[in-house]
């Protein structure tokens, strides 16, 4: 039975014992078994492990210390400390790289300087008791991943906390490296009498004094993590419900022992009264039972500091005009507002640690910002509230540890981000990459290779002679002159590209070099391999295994894989190739990042790219479907700006087949999904067994629909008329379970079937990544109208024009909302009246069909 380490006493390390603990911690470092990045991630996993294996403790502890809920718990102490493990872990092995040295002249570089990340040595860490777990165990995360030893000093004014911190270290990690020492002044005074290699403090800035002094002595570094008298500012532009809505958070928490919290509020006085009442109805909507027995509240950590706290409210000559409820025995205090006149009173001009919210009107923001200066010339955070100009000037003119613009306390709360103080709030930084830094020596290293002595043979002496040669290798030509005017000069800015140094300039030119060889390459077509017949293409998805044989394996969103065959009795190729496109990161899909055609263009690729990120309104398709072709008809003139057609793209379901509507409303029936919820959403959040269950149901009535799919009217009269005209053509589907072979088989007997384009399942979005790489394989570069998707939604009509093909609609049910938009494109209601519009040409038969729309009942 595992023994709570809450239940006993906390036991203070014995004072005598102390100097024995640091030796030894001093002593492993020099044995260099820190330094091992195995050792180091090793030792970090399992400090996660200790912590997730202690969490009931950790809250049971955090709520006898401080009275912390739950909630805040998890939030600021229990995952903030695994995450930031997590993320350790996950990056150490690129920060313990070398790092090459910036700005070193052309010359030095051939002396290879680079920074190497050396752990300090042995580390003593003091911790405080409003956030006991997280500014405990953070620093020593960035201790371990630096690859140092370390001590850890808890907070006594928290013992459950250290008791519990202290049963962790000892059982996850190498106590002859890390280690625990328990007590209150003497035994941090016996801690300090020992040498050090860094010292972390995080509390009072009294405290922080002492030690600052006491590590001096032996030139130890400090990194000190203190407080300030954190001012706030609205100002009368500010959004006055939002910033007491915020400010108040600041001043929950915790009960408002945070360091980083704001001390006081100055507000306009123009809206001093909307802001009191903000405040008012924002406590209300927090505590709608009251903040006393709300498991959401913090406490007090003990009587000495509740009693300084009610002492600086008895001492202020400012007016309670919220809350002031207490109760010692419980070491409750209310959140408790105070209108005050003057920046001397006590509750301003000393940090209160506490839930006091002192409000300070003033008349205007430099009058604000002159007495935020005066209180504290370096809080460790600010808070401004305003519009852009009014924050940028309070930080332009202000000094603080951190900023949050608009908020309370946010940069703070961001682990990854540098946090600390400056001038009397704290020295040195840390959390995230920066507490690995925090506990490391950049060390700089060259190395000089023998060949250089006779370049370095400047620098020993006889030195006679050699001056006018050093000045010449080191000497630096300013660029400005003697009145501090900078100069101008056309050729040297001709000469470095604009780039102000001679190594600057060797980029630019390299660039621009590199920029010219791949156009060239580009216009001489030298990334587009030529496409032979039926030529194999192998990517995990699809392959062609023998003349005419397809084999699609492709991967749908469940994962399972299926596959269609296609015989050569039914299929003619040319080439077979797969479309895949990156539509979500919940259902990951294989890339082809590399084709045989000219997709592989450089600046294909980069189009493709920027066509797939842009949105369309209606709007927009209006103004798009301008796009020409010309009439097949020899005999019709072509319209000015037509494209020859060169190529036809059809949408599978709804256009060369019946439209599978009732086929979905079957499978959402079966399965009982709403309308609003994709079926494959909902399949894919079910359990795995439940997921079986509903892709055996779906596939027997895909099956089922399949049998019964019937070709559109004048199907094989146009594949015809189009086959005798030489005009390409291409199938798209959106659907995994498309009725291709089916239809192929059936509808489509002994015709040429040209390449088969899969496009993502379904996606949110219509997608044209297809459309777009079967035009690019095809060659078609005469213009928009060279090719046509032929669709029957407004989906299909999107993904065309995003393409950048013409788009004809058959008759859907969402013409309707196409008529609404006064849309002026095409749009037919049988596959046979298609011919005629290809015959006329796009002007011709946008004008036939705009004579024929009014009285026409659109069809299914």
């Amino acid at each position: 039975m595992t023994q709570d380490p809450i239940a006993s006493e906390l036991k203070y390390t014995p004072i005598d014992t102390i100097p024995e603990i640091a030796a030894g911690v001093r002593n492993a470092f020099n044995s260099h078994k820190t330094k091992s990045i195995d050792y180091r991630l090793l030792q970090l996993r399992k400090l996660y492990w200790g912590i997730k294996d202690n969490e009931a403790a950790l809250v049971k502890a955090c709520k006898q210390d401080l009275g912390k809920g739950e909630f805040e718990t998890y939030l600021a102490e229990i995952d903030w400390c695994t995450n930031d493990i997590v993320f350790a872990t996950q990056n150490l092995q690129s920060w313990v790289k070398d790092e090459s040295a910036q700005d070193i002249p052309l010359a030095n570089k051939l002396l290879s300087p680079r920074i190497r990340k050396d752990p300090l040595g042995a580390i003593l860490i003091i911790g405080t008791y409003n956030f006991p777990v997280n500014l405990s165990f953070t620093p020593l995360v960035g201790a371990i991943a630096a690859g140092c030893t370390a001590i850890l000093k808890p907070s006594e004014s928290a013992p459950a906390v250290a008791k519990v911190m202290q049963h962790i270290i000892e059982t996850s990690l190498d106590v002859s490296c890390f280690g625990v020492v328990q007590g209150a002044v003497p035994e941090t005074s016996a801690l300090l009498e020992e040498k050090w290699d860094k010292i972390f403090y995080t509390g009072s800035a009294n405290v922080g004094k002492i030690i600052a002094k006491k590590a001096a002595e032996t030139l130890t570094p400090v990194t000190l993590e203190l407080g300030g008298r954190n001012p706030a500012i609205v100002t009368k532009n500010a959004n006055v419900q939002l910033a007491a809505k915020r400010l108040l958070w600041g001043k929950i928490m915790n009960a408002g022992q945070v360091c980083i919290s704001q001390n006081y509020i100055m507000v306009d006085k123009e809206i001093l009264a909307p802001f009191i009442v903000e405040l008012k109805v924002t406590m209300k909507t927090f505590f709608p039972n009251g903040i006393k027995d709300s498991d959401d509240y913090a406490r007090i950590i003990n009587g000495k500091q509740w009693s300084r706290l009610k002492s600086m409210l008895d001492s202020t000559k400012g007016q309670i005009i919220m809350g002031g409820d207490m109760d010692e025995s419980q070491r409750y205090m209310e959140p408790t507002v105070v209108l005050v006149d003057s920046p001397k009173d006590p509750l301003v001009a000393e940090e209160s640690f506490g839930p006091l919210i002192p409000i300070l009107p003033v008349e205007d923001l430099d009058t604000a910002i002159r007495i935020a200066n005066e209180v504290h010339r370096t809080p460790l955070g600010l808070y401004p509230f305003g519009n852009k100009q009014e924050t940028d000037q309070i930080m332009r003119e202000t000094q603080s540890g951190g900023v949050s613009v608009n908020d309370a306390l946010f940069h703070g709360t961001i682990p990854t981000l540098p946090f600390g103080g400056v001038g009397d709030s704290g020295q040195g930084a840390y959390r995230g990459r920066s507490s690995f830094d925090c506990f490391t020596h950049r060390r700089s290293v060259t190395t000089t290779p023998g060949w250089m002595e006779g370049l370095l043979d400047v620098r020993y002496p006889p030195y006679e002679g050699k001056l006018a040669k050093f000045k010449k290798m080191s000497e630096l030509k300013p660029n400005f002159d003697r009145d501090g005017k900078v100069k101008f000069s056309l050729i040297s800015y001709i000469l470095s590209l604009g780039a102000g140094s001679t190594t600057g300039g060797l980029v630019r030119y390299a660039m621009v070099l590199l920029a010219a060889f791949g156009i060239k390459q580009y216009m001489d077509g030298s990334f587009a391999p030529s496409m032979h017949e039926h030529e194999i293409i192998s990517y995990d998805a699809v392959a062609l295994a023998g003349e005419g044989l397809l084999q699609q394996n492709i991967p749908n969103r469940q994962g399972y894989n299926e596959s269609q065959k296609i015989t050569s009795s039914v299929v003619k190729c040319e080439s077979i190739f797969p479309v895949f496109t990156k539509r979500s990161t919940k259902y990951p899909m294989p890339t082809l990042l590399s084709s045989p055609f000219r997709i592989n263009r450089f600046f294909p690729r980069l189009l493709q790219l920027q066509i797939e990120k842009r949105e369309f309104s209606m709007a927009s398709l209006r103004r798009m479907d301008r796009k020409r072709f010309a009439p097949l008809d020899p005999q019709r003139p072509n319209q000015e700006g037509a494209a020859p057609l060169r190529g036809i793209v059809f949408d599978v379901d709804g256009t060369l087949c019946k439209p599978q509507s009732y086929m979905f409303r079957q499978m959402r029936e079966a399965l009982k999904i709403p309308k609003s919820t994709d079926i494959l959403d909902h399949i894919h959040s079910l359990p795995q067994p439940a997921q079986d269950e509903a892709q055996t149901a779906i596939r027997a009535i895909e099956r089922a629909a399949m049998a019964e799919q019937e070709p559109q009217p004048g199907l094989n009269e146009l594949i015809t008329y189009l086959e005798n005209r030489k005009v390409r053509m291409g199938l798209c589907t959106r659907n995994f379970d498309a009725p291709v072979t089916h239809l192929v088989q059936t509808f489509l007997p002994g015709k040429t079937f040209f390449p088969i384009i899969t496009r993502d399942f379904r996606p949110p979005k219509p997608d044209p990544a297809g459309i777009l790489q079967i035009a690019q394989a095809w060659e078609l570069e005469d213009g928009a109208g060279s090719l046509i998707m032929v669709g029957d939604s407004i989906d299909d009509m999107t993904a065309g024009f995003r393409a950048g093909a013409a788009t004809v609609l058959l008759s859907c049910e969402e013409n309707e909302e196409l008529e609404k938009h006064e849309y002026t494109g095409l749009a037919v209601r049988r596959l046979d009246d298609l011919v005629e519009i290809l015959e006329r040409g796009f002007e011709e038969g946008i004008e036939r069909r705009k004579g024929d729309r009014e009285g026409e009942a659109r069809t299914h």
